[in-house]
């Protein structure tokens, strides 16, 4: 790699970074990026693309002046050595002897649920969120110190002791010292939902505990107390990559500035207070002010543009300055990046991949069903490509997710369980699209797709499902599609890569209207409602519960009949589908209208399916049984991708990585468990080199693992392999009534409903060694964690990636 790094040789360079990625280096492409633009020496046509500012600070040229005073008083700190702060805790059961002894709360707690409670007489004036909680504690034994919060109301003590899902907790360090605990929150939980704080010291009975403080820290005395740099930070819960500066701050970049460009980027405030924004271009001889701007309002991103042609193709320093009279305000640079207007090129200039939340194919008109759910997706798949034949890597959103994201299976990329979190190891499509100088972005309808998975690795920008709005927020599709227009109106002809998860086919089934009368009889309504009640009365799983997911069992022990209640579902889901179908509609007749047809990619696909009785169960994740496995797959991109294809062989939601990557002419990382889809697209007579004959045949599997922490009695796992035809099923952990190995025929039987084990031992014997012969190769290309990859990365790295919350 040349001094320019990857700025100069963008696409050349992604393979050398991607390979520094995988093996735990420094990954936000300082080593390639710190090389400024400015030591290039090349003219504005050969100068990069995209240079992301926040991955320049840091470096020796990029210098912060005026930074003021760090200064930050504490909203909520109770000192035990402060007779009024001591009092305001109380006993919330399950403790001995509690009392205040030389300045430090003390007791025993009896049964390991005992606990201490405070409210919290907070102004409710400032808007802010929670940032962390310290604790300055000493406990003799137990595994776990948990915080917990509730808002106004009622104070019920026996709720608060009997939830199982406290809101922070930390593994506690037992013994004779006083130690500092800082919990990190993961919930952007707002002050205002703060009224009382719990503390459970630990979990053991009989365990001695002494407090010294305890300290809830919000978002702006963190920012305060911390120097200015890169974060990731969120306004109404959209999150960017951000350079956080307090008045009077100065960021100087030396740069040389990029023919027909301009900086891209969003502006945000944490108080009411006037905070003033302003770009400069300064050389030896001048200063130009570029741009100014004032903002009022916080907790709101203020999306602008500045324009660069003024000042291209020459040396000097872009300086971004916060002014405001309040003193250290804080200023939000969301996501600074200089964009290039580009020429065409060969490859596409946007890809989008929309992945929709428990989508059936079997659902599906243009899959065959009966109702005509699907016509817009079915327009794009007659000008497109069909996979008839996807499976799921896993069943559940928070392991399948990652899964498409990496092309890496749940047993190498380690995300099983719903505490787990992408290690920062992994190389996800939107770090090499971003590489590459796509703007990135990212739209969650659920946490599992969020930060709190790592999954916002490689986006600029983030919207996390808390950021919805208005009424039926769990039918995603027509909000997220409305700000992803917006988004993409803003890109200015700048390459792009968009992942957008809609949740409309997920529960609850009921859609808005008018899909929530088109297959169901509206008159139903309060009888489904009735038989929705009396239901979950049979339910014993808190999660299913919540969410009426029934076994057929328990459908009959509450006097219901079954097929009925299971048709008005399937006609609620059903128009669910047709909803989501309605807004993705709209995105594709934008494309159209805007010209982005013929230079933009879209693929089309679901992290699972849903059982709907089809083994005695509802929900998704317990099994590996086609109805969970089975997902859609397509690929549109007129003039890039064949027209009306439909492939039948058997494919994997990982081979959508590699695909989209050769598609945009990008290096695939290596390590990657999926492989390209472009022989089985193009084939013969499609003037292509690629055709079929190149695809290597390889075993598709899905996984299913216990889940301690999913909020059901998950003691099952499961592993399906799907190779020549058939679909073996092991069961490693099981029911005694349950038989370790299944056969299944894959296309005769997609629903596994003939267990043929005992008529083809031979088959399972030979599926059973190629099983094994997975799990070795899988296993060797496990992830290293976090604790393991970042032993070589210094003081500086470890603060950036901690920053951009890739390691907590």
């Amino acid at each position: 790699m040349s001094a320019c790094g990857v700025g100069c040789i963008l696409r050349d360079g992604v393979a050398t970074i991607a390979r520094s990625w995988r093996d735990g280096l420094y990954r936000g492409l300082a080593a390639a990026t710190f090389a400024l633009p400015a030591a290039c020496g090349a003219s504005p046509d050969q100068l990069p693309t995209t240079i992301h500012l926040v991955d320049q600070v840091g470096s020796d040229r990029t210098t912060i002046t005026d930074s003021p005073t760090p200064s930050a008083p504490a909203r909520a700190l109770w000192r035990f050595d402060v007779p009024d702060e001591a009092a305001a805790w109380q006993d919330g059961g399950g403790l001995d002897g509690l009392a205040v002894r030389e300045g430090r709360l003390g007791g025993r707690s009896r049964q390991g649920t005992g606990f201490v409670h405070a409210e919290w007489p907070d102004d409710g004036l400032r808007t802010d969120r929670l940032y962390a909680v310290e604790i300055e504690i000493r406990v003799s034994q137990g595994t776990t110190l948990e915080v917990g919060f509730r808002s106004q109301g009622a104070l019920d003590l026996d709720g608060v002791r009997e939830d199982d899902a406290w809101a922070l907790s930390t593994p506690l360090l037992s013994g004779d010292e006083l130690r500092t605990y800082e919990i990190l929150t993961e919930d952007a939980r707002p002050s205002s939902a703060i009224h009382r704080v719990f503390v459970r010291p630990s979990d053991e009975a009989g365990a001695e505990f002494e407090i010294a403080s305890v300290r809830l820290v919000f978002d702006r005395e963190h920012l305060a107390e911390t120097p200015s740099g890169v974060a990731w930070r969120g306004q109404a819960n959209i999150y960017r990559e951000t350079l956080v500066a307090k008045a009077p701050e100065t960021v100087r970049f030396p740069l040389v500035i990029p023919d027909r460009s301009w900086l891209d980027l969003s502006l945000g405030t944490m108080t009411p207070t006037p905070t003033t924004f302003r770009v400069t271009a300064e050389s030896d001889t001048d200063e130009i002010e570029l741009f100014t701007h004032t903002i009022t309002t916080p907790d709101r991103w203020e999306p602008v543009k500045v324009d660069l042609a003024s000042i291209a193709g020459r040396q000097l320093t872009l300086a971004l300055t916060v002014e405001s009279a309040e003193p250290a305000a804080i200023g939000l640079w969301g996501a600074p990046v200089i964009r290039r207007r580009g020429p065409e090129t060969d490859v596409p200039q946007g890809v989008i991949v929309v992945m929709a939340d428990t989508l059936r194919p079997d659902h599906m008109g243009l899959y065959g069903h009966n109702r005509e759910t699907t016509p817009a997706l079915a327009a794009r798949a007659a000008e497109g490509v069909r996979f008839d034949d996807a499976l799921a890597q896993a069943t559940w959103t928070k392991t399948s997710t990652p899964s498409i994201l990496t092309s890496l299976y749940p047993l190498a990329h380690g995300v099983l369980d719903v505490p787990d979190r992408l290690p920062s190891a992994a190389v996800t499509l939107a770090e090499v699209y971003r590489a590459a100088g796509y703007a990135t972005v990212s739209f969650s309808s659920v946490s599992f797709t969020g930060a709190d998975t790592n999954l916002h690795q490689g986006f600029e920008e983030l919207h996390e499902a808390t950021s919805r709005t208005g009424a039926k927020r769990s039918k995603s599709a027509r909000e997220y599609v409305d700000r992803l227009l917006e988004w993409l109106d803003r890109r200015d002809h700048a390459p792009f890569f968009a992942f957008l998860h809609v949740f409309d086919p997920h529960s609850p089934f009921e859609p808005r209207p008018p899909y929530d009368t088109w297959w169901a009889d509206p008159e139903e309504r309060t009888a489904h409602q009735d038989r929705m009640a009396d239901v979950r009365l049979e339910i014993e799983s808190r999660l299913l519960r919540g969410q009426v997911m029934p076994t057929r069992a328990q459908i009959e022990a509450a006097g219901v009949d079954v097929d009925q209640f299971m048709d008005h579902r399937q006609a609620w889901y059903d128009g669910s589908i047709r909803g989501m179908d309605a807004e993705l509609g709209r995105l594709f007749e934008w494309l159209e209208a805007r010209d982005l047809s013929d230079h933009v990619i879209v693929a089309v696909l679901s992290d699972h399916g849903e059982e709907f009785l089809e083994h005695g169960e509802s929900w998704h994740g317990h099994t590996v049984y086609g109805e969970q496995t089975r997902i859609p797959l397509l690929l549109w991109g007129p003039g890039r991708i064949p027209s009306g294809r439909v492939v039948t062989q058997t494919v994997r939601s990982i081979d959508l990585m590699p695909t989209l990557l050769e598609l945009s002419g990008l290096v695939v990382p290596g390590g990657v468990q999926g492989q390209s889809l472009l022989p089985l697209m193009r084939g013969p007579g499609t003037g292509t080199d690629a055709d079929a004959s190149q695809w290597v045949v390889r075993a598709a599997v899905a996984e299913e693992h216990t889940r301690d922490a999913a909020g059901v009695e998950d003691a099952h796992a499961s592993v399906a392999l799907v190779l020549d035809g058939w679909r073996l099923i092991h069961n490693e952990q099981r029911e005694p009534d349950e038989p370790e190995f299944e056969l299944y025929g894959h296309a005769a039987d997609p629903m596994n409903q003939t267990d043929l084990a005992t008529e083809h031992p031979e088959v399972v014997e030979r599926l059973g060694i190629e099983l094994d012969r997975w799990r070795r190769r899988t296993a060797a290309g496990r992830l290293p964690s976090d604790e393991e990859s970042t032993g070589t990365l210094s003081s500086e790295e470890l603060e950036r990636l901690r920053g951009l919350g890739y390691l907590r």
